[in-house]
């Protein structure tokens, strides 16, 4: 599910990364350099998941991105 793949196995670094990259390279850019896809994949993985019946949204959301090793 793209919420809990967009950060990936450093989701904080990636995030950190993202807000680093924008002055430099926009906040489209900096969102495929960190992210790894172009924001319209994003919204559309998005708009799929908000299509989903709550219980399976709680379900994804839910998991714990966060692990520690």
């Amino acid at each position: 599910m793209v919420l809990l793949d967009l950060g990936g196995p450093e989701p904080v670094n990636r995030i950190k990364n993202y807000y680093k990259d924008l002055v430099e390279f926009g906040w489209q850019e900096s969102f495929v350099r960190s992210f790894g896809r172009m924001p319209d994949a994003f919204y559309e993985e998005f708009g799929e998941f908000l299509e989903q019946p709550s219980e399976q949204q709680e379900s994804i959301i839910s998991k714990p991105i966060f692990l520690s090793p």
